[in-house]
């Protein structure tokens, strides 16, 4: 699959680097085949905890636990690590918490080789290091720590720092799941009911584990100790979403996902959307703000709601005008129910009379499918004229997806003063996702002398606040290359990796480029992009 392209064509603005990935989303993908996928289908991270592994009575006295871990004792370095690093009986400090266990991982303690190898993969007080936080995870695996396998077999999920490879992950995932790990066994079920792996195949999947010298009793009983922000996070695999039908609950679990929303309007949502009869009609102000920061999500959630007629009155022009901007937000799912939409009955007659109409939304819609290739009626000439037309009469849509395509050079010579000038049209008009647009191409070029970007950070925290992928992804950016931020690939890796599971092409090529960057010539790591 070709990546998208990162600059201008001219490169005399040298700061663009990642502005056109972000900037741009994914029409390319769904122009001459709707039935492919917009990009890749991702799930949430599953949860994986630090754990203690330590055959020693808890400590009565701090001062026999330091006195311990200064004389070497592998299993008292390493308590003493976790102590600190969750400010159990000692003061919170990171630093001495990658002192005391990356000892005791020295001295190969299973565990410490397992919760060192968390640090290094979210980079938390050590350098962001996925590949020896990989070697770390398959030795405390290979010595059959549950955790360790559960986290390698993700890793062969990942496609990352290991080649893909479903039957190895399977078999470590199984290992897990045999020793009682529940998410282990939740994504074995999953593997097998997606058929990654034959299930009349699977029963006899299992690793042999090497036998190693080093004593059982370092890899016995476990207190797991949890964190929500300690965790690994993966590229998991996820159900395929590119079938002719998509589930309300599935838009429902995605909104959810991708910002709060106030409970008075979560708990109408669900009402509204698992039962057959809508009676109410309910205040979707959360929703349309998310969308209108942004969310692609929420605009798919909107388009949904307009096609049904649920909670708001149907309309099959506002829905496609909603699903139409949530493929410009690179929502993973839009293409898919536009072109199906493009394809009901009636659509492309009543389409035709709104936008003869001068009906703007109309306008847009056509104009936006024919630069996708859903509709061929129009010239690309004759589309940019619709489109231009709602502009002058501050169609907020047509702003945003003008401001894209100057920026793409899509049906216009591409020209960034023309999309900057655009997008702050729209921003002047109080559009949130404008807001954004801008201060993500601002932060991007971060390479000027003296320009401060605080304003645009608050901008971009606010969008993201509410499920704004470009924002997210910028973010993301910041945090890689510390503008405005305190430097740091383990946030800008989680940042990134977000924004991909939930469908974002510029995330995922800019987290395949943090791994390139690092990626050891050792042959286990040599992973074809995909």
């Amino acid at each position: 699959m070709k990546r998208p392209s990162l600059q201008f064509a001219y490169t005399t603005i040298p700061a663009l680097l990642l502005t056109m990935r972000l900037l741009l989303p994914v029409e390319m993908y769904a122009q001459s085949n709707p039935d492919s996928p917009v990009f890749r289908n991702y799930r949430p991270p599953e949860s994986v905890p630090f754990v203690f592994r330590s055959t020693r009575q808890q400590q009565a006295n701090d001062f026999l636990l330091l006195r311990d871990a200064s004389n070497g004792d592998a299993e008292a370095q390493h308590e003493l690590g976790l102590h600190y690093l969750f400010g159990n009986r000692f003061e919170r400090d990171t630093t001495k918490a990658v002192y005391w266990m990356k000892k005791a991982a020295d001295q190969n303690l299973i565990a410490a080789r397992y919760n060192f190898g968390l640090l290094q993969n979210n980079g938390w007080g050590v350098e962001w290091n996925p590949f020896d936080a990989f070697r770390n995870f398959l030795f405390a695996a290979e010595n059959d720590m549950r955790e360790a396998q559960f986290v390698t077999g993700l890793f062969y999920t990942d496609n990352m720092v290991v080649q893909r490879n479903w039957i190895t992950a399977y078999r470590w995932i199984k290992n897990a799941a045999d020793q009682g790990l529940e998410p282990a066994k939740e994504t074995m079920r999953e593997i097998i009911e997606r058929g990654y792996v034959n299930a009349a195949d699977s029963v006899d999947m299992a690793v042999t584990q090497p036998a190693l010298p080093l004593e059982p009793s370092r890899s016995s009983s476990s207190q797991p100790v949890t964190s929500a922000n300690w965790t690994p996070v993966f590229l998991d695999f996820a159900p395929d979403t590119t079938g002719r039908t998509v589930d309300n609950l599935t838009l429902l679990k995605n909104v959810f996902g991708s910002f709060t929303v106030p409970r008075r309007d979560s708990l109408a949502l669900v009402t509204h959307f698992t039962r057959d009869s809508v009676i109410a009609v309910t205040n979707l102000d959360a929703v349309f703000d998310a969308a209108g920061s942004g969310n692609p999500d929420a605009a798919v959630l909107l388009a949904r709601c307009y096609e049904q007629g649920r909670i708001l009155q149907r309309n099959q022009i506002d829905a496609a005008a909603w699903l139409l901007r949530a493929v410009y937000m690179d929502a993973r799912l839009a293409p898919r129910m536009l072109w199906d939409m493009v394809q009901s009955p009636n659509f492309r007659q009543t389409l035709l009379v709104q936008a003869k109409g001068k009906d703007r939304d109309a306008m847009f819609v056509w104009a936006g499918l024919v630069a996708l290739e859903f509709d061929r009626s129009l010239t690309n000439g004759q589309a940019l004229d619709l489109l231009r037309e709602a502009s002058e009469q501050n169609h907020i849509p047509s702003l945003l997806l003008l401001g894209v395509y100057f920026a793409a050079g899509k049906l216009v010579h591409q020209n960034r003063e023309s999309a900057i000038a655009v997008w702050k049209k729209a921003d002047i008009h109080g559009n949130s996702e404008a807001a954004v647009r801008l201060a993500a191409a601002t932060v991007l070029e971060s390479s000027l002398p003296g320009k401060r970007y605080a304003a645009d950070i608050d901008v971009l925290r606010n969008g993201k606040s509410k499920g704004s992928l470009i924002a997210e992804v910028a973010l993301a950016w910041c945090y890689q290359h510390g503008t405005e931020v305190i430097q740091s690939k383990g946030e800008a890796v989680r940042l990134y990796r977000d924004a991909a599971q939930r469908g974002s092409a510029a995330a995922y090529h800019a987290l395949r480029d943090l791994y390139d960057d690092i990626r050891p010539k050792d042959t286990e790591f040599q992973v074809p992009e995909m």
